[in-house]
């Protein structure tokens, strides 16, 4: 009986405290793990205090640091503020890498490692090249020139190498662990570096459309902590545990509002609201331009959801109107960026994408949200802000490749229009 009587009462033990189904692990690979064994679930309240403080004093010195280089480099001007961004790009690209990367398997297999890097040099190039075309060709020379005319065919050619390399590096055994690197490479190359590159262009835009959108998210992350710490009750994403609504909502309205304040502030000073229209190697030059249109506040009529709070106008300038778009894009969508991020990073069981910055962890960690907002923010300058016809530069470009008898008909064509204009 007391045989029975124990069956018994494991049955209800068993009932009162149900253990996990072990058909779950199937689905794990030998890459991730579940959320009770991953190491980024550890809270930092756990860890001895001696090390809190020496991992505080680490991050608070490299901040520091950080935002010190950041203001110089923002000084020196815009073409080392693109090196900047190349060389954040360059990191990222290594630590996503670095995720799938078997470093025993690359070292006997030939010439593969750079392969990968091929591809991300190639994505570089092309894209930047693209993006300030306008500035490159103002360079001069015959090199150039020739780039420009031949520019899809060369870009084109050399990826189609690369795809031949690729080829002749397989090896049995790796065939596997090959193209699923060559997959990884080719999502790197899509969804980070040519998001980020696009930053380059707004740089040149003007350098407002570089520092607005990455303070904005700064500010969102910043006050999504305090508003979360102080009123934070619903878990906002199962993903990031530590999110929560009213954090998010705070760090919205608070990011809105910045927004309006930074971009009042930034726009005092021409050095930040001037395009560079050419690519210059002096550091700490002076810009000047008239901005009176995008600068001139008037009364604008709001959506009528507003009147609910009482508001039916605002005077601002297009400037405040669009640094206020950024800032709802910075608190509503940016952050997804960084949850998309976290998601990767419970994926393969990180706590860091990897060790660049001491105290904060890779490049990726800090850059997650950026790349988003530095795309959108480039979308939305070519779709709403700037609406232009095409430069003399790449018009030129395009006649010059035209036959001669072509190119006589335009000119002929061109003088007839200009003269029926004026009259």
């Amino acid at each position: 009986m007391s045989y029975h009587k124990k069956k018994i009462d494991d049955f209800q033990q068993h009932r009162k405290f149900p253990t996990k189904p072990l058909i779950k692990r199937k689905y794990l690979n030998e890459l991730e793990s579940s959320e009770s064994d991953s190491t980024a679930d550890i809270h930092p309240s756990e860890r001895p205090l001696k090390a809190r403080l020496e991992s505080f004093k680490t991050r608070t010195i490299w901040t520091l640091l950080m935002f010190g280089g950041f203001l110089l480099i923002v000084a020196a001007g815009h073409l080392y503020c693109c090196l900047l961004v190349l060389l954040a790009n360059t990191f990222i690209y290594k630590e996503i890498l670095s995720i799938k990367r078997n470093e025993q398997r690359d070292s006997k297999l030939p010439f593969f490692y750079i392969i990968n890097w091929y591809f991300f040099i190639l994505t570089e190039l092309c894209t930047t090249s693209i993006l300030l075309e306008e500035r490159i060709l103002l360079l001069g020379g015959t090199a150039i020139e020739l780039l420009y005319q031949y520019h899809y065919v060369t870009f084109f050619s050399l990826y189609v190498l690369g795809i031949v390399l690729f080829v002749i590096s397989l090896r049995k055994g790796s065939y596997k662990y090959q193209f699923m690197i060559f997959a990884w490479t080719h999502i790197a190359c899509l969804l980070v570096v040519t998001q980020s590159t696009t930053i380059l262009m707004n740089i040149y835009t003007g350098l407002i459309w570089f520092l607005l959108p990455a303070l904005l998210v700064v500010v969102n992350d910043c006050f999504s902590y305090i508003f979360g710490v102080f009123f934070g009750r619903i878990q906002l994403i199962k993903v990031v545990p530590d999110k929560t609504l009213e954090g998010f909502i705070g760090g919205l309205l608070s990011t809105i509002i910045s927004a309006y304040i930074l971009s009042h502030a930034l726009a005092q000073y021409d050095y930040f609201l001037c395009p560079q229209p050419e690519i210059i190697l002096t550091p700490f030059t002076s810009l000047t331009c008239n901005s009176e249109d995008i600068l001139m506040k008037k009364e604008r009529i709001l959506p009528w959801v507003f009147q609910y709070i009482g508001l039916s106008t605002i005077n601002a300038s297009s400037l405040e109107l669009h640094a206020m778009v950024l800032g709802v894009f910075a608190g509503f969508i940016a952050p997804f960026g960084g949850f998309f991020a976290s998601g990767v990073k419970r994926a393969f069981n990180l706590k860091v994408f990897g060790d660049s910055i001491p105290g904060h962890g890779g490049i990726t960690d800090r850059m997650d949200c950026q790349i988003m907002m530095g795309m959108f923010t480039f979308v939305w300058i070519h779709s709403i802000v700037l609406k232009k016809p095409p430069s003399i530069a790449s018009v030129m470009v395009q006649v010059m490749s035209m036959e001669h008898n072509d190119q006589v008909y335009l000119l002929e064509q061109l003088k007839e229009a200009l003269e029926n204009r004026n009259n």
